[in-house]
């Protein structure tokens, strides 16, 4: 794990090569628990890098560079400090390497492999997902809920859902009849408006079909009710 801002805190203590911030709790006791469990625990730092992040820095000046030069002195001054509030001295390093299981640090961004995408970001989209499903099935069930009835209400809403059984007798035609009413009302249609029903007359034809089909739902629903009950009580 990191060493400045991770595992110990940063205050910018480029000026002092062998200072080090106080520990942080939550990741002194996450480090603890991963000694216990046997995990091979190493800090990861540049500041072992024998001074290459130093020189690369230009507000860092030749005296303190030199001081980071001194690996060596460095990664005792470290393990010391691991070992106060740890109580190991952790090997330290600069360095991946392929035995690396996880990387935690203040300044990582993981992706998802193989992808480029910051996991984050894959996070948010899920997240997203998540509240568009929710929200879809807080509809439903809201929906649900105007359904709700009780005793025969709630049976004949049941049952207008459940399949029909396969049609027998030996009644007239339907499809014929349909086709005769058809024909019918295209003879009052003609005789009431003097045409026949054509395209681009005039109309919002959708807006016509819409306003049927709120008549049709009427009418259904007075259809069921005088056969649920057939008495009238005005």
């Amino acid at each position: 794990m990191d060493l400045d801002g991770t595992l110990a805190e940063w205050h910018d203590l480029h000026e002092n090569a062998f200072a080090i911030g106080a520990p942080v709790p939550a990741m002194v006791s996450r480090v603890k628990a991963w000694l216990a469990a046997g995990e091979d625990v190493r800090v990861f730092t540049s500041r072992v890098d024998g001074g290459d992040t130093a020189a690369a820095d230009p507000a860092v000046s030749n005296s303190v560079l030199l001081l980071y030069q001194q690996t060596d002195k460095i990664v005792r001054m470290i393990q010391d400090w691991t070992e106060e509030h740890v109580g190991a001295r952790l090997p330290v390093t600069c360095r991946k390497d392929y035995a690396m299981k996880e990387l935690w640090d203040d300044r990582c961004v993981q992706v998802v492999p193989n992808t480029g995408e910051a996991v984050a970001d894959r996070l948010a989209a899920v997240t997203v997902e998540r509240d568009e499903l929710l929200g879809r099935l807080d509809r439903m069930r809201s929906a649900s809920r105007v359904y709700e009835g009780s005793g025969a209400e709630a049976d004949r809403i049941m049952n207008a859902a459940v399949r029909q059984p396969p049609p027998t007798g030996a009644g007239n035609d339907i499809t014929s009849l349909v086709i005769k009413d058809f024909q019918t009302r295209a003879d009052f249609g003609e005789k009431k408006y003097g045409t026949w029903l054509k395209a681009h007359n005039g109309r919002d034809a959708l807006m016509d079909a819409y306003q049927e089909a709120l008549d049709l739902c009427v009418y259904l629903r007075q259809a069921i009710e005088e056969r649920d009950n057939p008495k009238c009580t005005t």
